[in-house]
């Protein structure tokens, strides 16, 4: 990978399995921070296939996007149905002897992992009365 600040372009380079290198120039669009004058610059990608900016870049075939030029790309969670959602095991107990609390109130992670509980409760009771099982 190459950087190059005076003409603003970012060159990415790499060998695919097939051994065949693929170079691809992406251009850089600084923009002034929000924090604040005199904070610097932030740098954004310009999107090669729709001209946007965009903080991220995503490889798709042979060539770095950004993720709007792809209208088709979601992530696997947004094309679960409520079944496959609860095809998925519910989480594990709360682990003995780990804390719940500190300095008493419940820490974080155990009341992140009780919301993981409570939502996959949920969703399966929901689909029992739907499927009238209760």
């Amino acid at each position: 990978m190459e950087t190059h600040e005076d003409v603003a372009y970012l060159t990415i380079g790499y060998q695919t399995k097939a051994e065949e290198i693929v170079r691809q120039q992406v251009r850089l669009s600084p923009q002034p921070s929000n924090l604040g004058k005199d904070r610097g610059k932030v740098w954004y990608f310009i999107c090669p296939k729709t001209g946007n900016q965009c903080r991220k870049l995503y490889m798709i075939g042979r060539h770095f996007y950004s993720q709007k030029a792809f209208s088709s790309a979601m992530y696997a969670s947004q094309t679960e149905s409520k079944m496959m959602r609860l095809a998925k095991p519910a989480p594990q107990p709360w682990p003995k002897g780990k804390p719940k609390k500190y300095k008493g109130l419940y820490t974080k992670a155990y009341v992140k992992h009780m919301q993981a509980q409570w939502q996959h409760d949920d969703a399966f009771f929901r689909l029992a009365r739907f499927k009238g099982w209760s």
